[in-house]
């Protein structure tokens, strides 16, 4: 009888340790598909963070085109426009005379516009202050320019009086 109680605490023990070790079994494999599960929930967040992110970056980018749009679209209003050639040099024989200033177009190419761009080679004869008054008010006109060289020498004996070698660029449409 004795042998009958053993044989059958021997089969309980048996069967809880088989119990045990498939609970183990069962727990252990819950816990890595959670695992599994926690992490391709991470990859969706930071793909979804970093989707989030690009699309805010584009947000951000179309803005500062449609910005830079409206502002290029302003500066049409200083463009030299063709046919406007005798306009530009009325403009600056005007401002010569009123800084009283000697004003000699030696080279120019109005006749033939390249890339975008007149340039002009003028030569500014007078006094110090004057010519410089002349260069602040040319630079302020209506137009889109571009100082690309400038000389200035004594012009002849007058110790006050200079001459002043500048060429320009004007941008056109």
């Amino acid at each position: 009888m004795k042998n009958i109680i053993i044989k059958k605490i021997f089969k309980l023990i048996i069967i809880f340790s088989l119990v045990n070790i498939i609970l183990l079994v069962a727990v252990v494999l819950t816990a890595k598909k959670l695992d599994n599960t926690e992490n391709a929930i991470k990859e969706f967040v930071s793909s979804s963070e970093n989707k989030s992110f690009r699309t805010e970056e584009l947000r951000a980018a179309l803005d500062k085109i449609r910005e830079t749009r409206k502002e290029v679209s302003e500066y049409d209003n200083y463009l030299f426009k063709p046919g406007d050639e005798l306009d530009l040099i009325t403009k600056m024989e005007k401002t010569a005379e009123k800084n009283k200033v000697s004003l000699l177009i030696v080279n120019s190419n109005l006749d033939q516009i390249i890339n975008n761009k007149i340039t002009l080679n003028l030569s500014v004869t007078g006094k110090y202050i004057d010519v410089l008054n002349y260069l602040l008010e040319l630079e302020s006109q209506d137009y889109l320019l571009t100082v690309e060289s400038l000389d200035m020498i004594p012009a002849g004996n007058n110790k006050e009086s200079i001459k002043m070698n500048i060429i320009i660029s004007i941008y056109a449409e």
